[in-house]
């Protein structure tokens, strides 16, 4: 009887919890999600062309998704998968990523990303199965021909940040099983 008086008092509006006002989306929200409108869309790399990943809208762009996976037979693998939105309290866009059970590599990430200077800034912390931990981050910056470049770094045993890697990616439309919308006007 217990669970079902505050399931029936929910049902009906009549929690006692105290009803604030409804606020909707504030400007600086919808300025930082606006930062990920340039590179919503599948993003290949073009000398393997056989990993990529995708930036795609959540719902009514209050939240984005990032996908990156490997292509089998013209198909997208996920290798991982990310959501990211609005934090109100920290206010920043914050998300988490989950990497998949590879042979050689699983991890959950949390962590912000940034606008900076004509970039996507995404700085987080990789925490794995066994307990251990290293912080990254990674600045995704638009090029030319609709092209971008991923540097990737990884804060060392002495707290130095080193490079870990830079990636090349093309944006592609038509690939199978793409659930990205084309960025343009109004988005």
């Amino acid at each position: 009887m217990k669970l079902v008086l505050p399931f029936t008092l929910l049902l009906l509006g009549l929690n006692a919890a105290p009803q604030t006002e409804y606020v909707s989306r504030s400007e600086d929200d919808q300025r930082a999600m606006r930062a990920f409108a340039p590179f919503i869309g599948l993003w290949i790399d073009p000398e393997s062309e056989s990993r990529g990943f995708e930036f795609a809208w959540g719902f009514e762009e209050k939240t984005a998704h990032l996908r990156e996976f490997k292509i089998v037979d013209d198909e997208r693998e996920v290798l991982a998968e990310a959501l990211a939105g609005w934090h109100y309290g920290r206010r920043e866009i914050v998300f988490h990523e989950f990497v998949r059970d590879h042979r050689s590599f699983e991890s959950m990430n949390a962590g912000v990303f940034r606008a900076r200077e004509g970039a996507l800034l995404r700085e987080y912390t990789s925490f794995d199965p066994n307990g251990s931990s290293r912080d990254y981050r990674e600045r995704y910056e638009l090029l030319p021909a609709e092209r971008l470049t991923l540097t990737i770094e990884y804060r060392d045993d002495e707290s130095r940040w080193r490079p870990w890697g830079v990636f090349q990616a093309e944006r592609r439309a038509g690939l199978a099983g793409s659930s990205a919308r084309p960025a343009g006007p109004g988005r």
